[in-house]
């Protein structure tokens, strides 16, 4: 199994978090918050409460997402 880095904010301490304001995530735990994985090749969202993967990034925002905040 391959360890997926994680995006942390840019001081390094938090996990930087996303959100749907006015729907769920799609995994269906009824959870609004994710997160961003990356596995070396892509960057998945990942739910916050199940930690499911419900969409993949599209590879032109790979680069530009890599360079905001710490990947770790």
């Amino acid at each position: 199994m391959i360890k997926r880095k994680i995006q942390y904010g840019k001081d390094g301490k938090w996990i930087h978090n996303y959100y749907f304001t006015n729907r769920n995530n799609p995994c269906g735990c009824d959870s609004n918050c994710y997160h961003l994985e990356y596995d070396g090749n892509k960057i998945f969202c990942a739910c916050n409460a199940c930690y499911r993967e419900f969409a993949i990034i599209q590879k032109e925002q790979v680069k530009e997402l890599l360079n905001d905040g710490v990947w770790k």
